[in-house]
């Protein structure tokens, strides 16, 4: 018996430009999440020539 793994890759490209200056920025990434407990999902920002990069995991809620 053989094993099927299918794997999804989505891509997302997001520009805003001529934003005024920032002082903290708050991301969340929720895309798949919902359909596999093993999803992580990276997120790049690019902020006045600096790059910073986020993993975001699923974390399962327990409803009491």
């Amino acid at each position: 018996m053989q094993s099927i793994i299918q794997k999804i890759n989505l891509w997302i490209l997001a520009k805003v430009e001529n934003i005024a200056q920032m002082k903290q920025i708050r991301l969340s990434n929720t895309i798949l999440m919902d359909l596999y407990d093993d999803q992580e999902n990276f997120t790049h920002f690019k902020y006045l020539g600096q790059r910073k990069s986020m993993r975001f995991k699923y974390e399962k809620k327990l409803m009491k």
